[in-house]
């Protein structure tokens, strides 16, 4: 994980620091990232079992 940080531009790193970031903004990208990860997860399951 650490590497991986590293390894980002100061752009998107600044971008994950700010913390005068409003609490309902989290959530919103917390949702998004568990929705699509949701979606990819049921469309490998139908290709792998289908």
């Amino acid at each position: 994980m650490r590497f991986w940080v590293t390894m980002t531009p100061p752009t998107s790193a600044s971008m994950f620091e700010k913390k005068d970031r409003p609490a309902w903004l989290n959530w919103l990208f917390l949702g998004i990232f568990l929705l699509s990860s949701w979606q990819l997860a049921g469309f490998w399951f139908e290709r792998l079992h289908g």
